[in-house]
């Protein structure tokens, strides 16, 4: 597998370079690191505009007014790398095939099942993940 991560802060581009670069000239498949998170915030019903859309940032009652970012934030920070432990999410990122790839999402999936034997690219802003992923190739 060949692995590209970027890294940078939030609305930096990461998205942008690699949906239009990698995917739509070379076939590149995506694989996130806020997968997870999306999947775990989707099951309690927070709206799909809020998770994958312009809405990531719209206060939300069911969330005590907080938004899908912030939720999403504090479930990677203090219950993931806090609470876990500080390579949680790379290790689950990292699993082969992890059902928080995305990979059985349906619509809302980023990675068809083929992306585990092909190239895949991730997103972070955290030093652990990056040092991981560099394990990775």
């Amino acid at each position: 597998m060949k692995l590209i991560a970027f890294c940078g802060p939030k609305q930096s581009g990461k998205s942008t370079v690699a949906a239009a670069h990698l995917i739509t000239n070379h076939g590149w498949q995506h694989r996130g690191f806020a997968n997870a998170l999306k999947i775990m915030l989707d099951a309690i019903g927070v709206p799909y505009e809020c998770l994958y859309g312009d809405r990531k940032e719209e206060p939300l009652e069911m969330l005590s007014g907080r938004s899908a970012r912030y939720a999403m934030q504090t479930l990677g920070e203090k219950w993931g790398r806090q609470g876990m432990h500080s390579d949680f999410w790379l290790n689950l990122w990292k699993a082969p095939c992890s059902r928080f790839s995305g990979e059985d999402r349906g619509r809302r999936s980023a990675v068809p099942k083929r992306a585990c034997r092909h190239q895949e690219f991730g997103r972070h802003r955290h030093p652990c993940e990056a040092s991981g992923l560099r394990t990775l190739g």
